[in-house]
């Protein structure tokens, strides 16, 4: 039995499933978090104890280039496609509250060249 637990496991690692599966359950844990600052005590209108703040992040994005930055990187996963990446990082980063930038505008606002720019790859390589 643990033969075939072990080579089940194996199996699953090498066809990606279980990072999928590694990759889900993170998100869904963070969700769980992050969703709790919509719930707060009626009574006492105090947050809950797993309210989630990043003061770094916001910090960071208040500034022009750390604003920047996050969208590259935003753009990065969704190039990829590392869907429950983005769904933790842009929550994480307060991202949720500033509207997605486009590919074009990213490239104005970096400062990129029109030869720079690939559909091949994202806009951080």
């Amino acid at each position: 039995m643990d033969e075939l637990k072990a080579l089940m496991i194996q199996t699953l690692e090498a066809n990606g499933i279980l990072g999928q599966l590694r990759a889900q359950i993170r998100c869904s844990v963070f969700k769980i978090i992050d969703n709790q600052d919509e719930m707060e005590n009626p009574r006492t209108r105090a947050k809950s104890a797993l309210h989630w703040e990043n003061p770094r992040a916001r910090e960071c994005l208040s500034v022009n280039t750390g604003l920047l930055l996050a969208e590259l990187i935003r753009e990065y996963l969704d190039f990829y496609k590392l869907d429950y990446s983005k769904q933790i990082f842009v929550p994480e980063t307060n991202l949720t509250s500033k509207q997605e930038s486009s590919k074009e505008e990213l490239v104005d606002q970096s400062g990129l060249k029109a030869e720079e720019v690939s559909d091949r790859k994202p806009l951080l390589l």
